[in-house]
């Protein structure tokens, strides 16, 4: 439950050309920004689109973050920021893009899931100012874009539009007792 100006919980900002960050299996949830990114605000002073992964989130949540401007969940501005098997899911922005809001671009989605991102009342996951560089791989977002696996609103499990993330069962799965001397 952290707040700040921009990035509620992360705030990153790389004016090094050999900067680089990796956040990997994190939970960035339930904080505030009194501008933009309710959960995570990345700027890149140096911005170049043929720069390598500057940033890299790897199966991270990013969930329930709220911001009064623009990316409920992310801003990005100007990263060549990779998401891989990330879930960002009902974040709030007052203004622009629920979930993710890209300024600059080079930002690409791998396997991962865009839901239940909201502006006002409205269901908005990502805004991309001008297009810029933005690559979907099997990753699903809930309304419509260019590249991306459609998930519908309702998410009843019932279709091919509608499927349903259910956790496992306490009784799932296997047990593996550690042999190894």
């Amino acid at each position: 439950l952290n707040s700040a100006t921009n990035g509620g919980a992360v705030y990153v900002n790389i004016s090094d050309q050999n900067a680089n960050i990796t956040l990997d299996r994190c939970v960035i949830s339930n904080n505030t920004s009194r501008k933009n990114g309710g959960g995570l605000y990345a700027n890149d002073e140096r911005w170049n689109p043929n720069d390598p992964e500057n940033v890299v989130l790897t199966q991270c949540l990013i969930g329930n973050n709220a911001c009064a401007n623009n990316g409920g969940g992310v801003y990005d501005r100007g990263y060549n920021t990779t998401f891989r098997n990330c879930n960002i899911v009902r974040n709030a922005a007052a203004s622009h893009a629920g979930g993710i809001y890209v300024e600059r671009g080079g930002t690409m989605f791998l396997n991962s899931i865009i839901w239940g991102n909201k502006i006002a009342s409205e269901h908005n996951q990502i805004e991309i100012e001008n297009n810029r560089y933005v690559t979907f791989r099997n990753t699903a977002l809930q309304d419509s874009y260019s590249g991306a696996i459609t998930l519908q609103a309702e998410n009843s499990g019932d279709g091919i539009g509608y499927p349903m993330f259910a956790g496992p069962t306490a009784e799932a799965g296997v047990d593996i007792t550690n042999t190894i001397g």
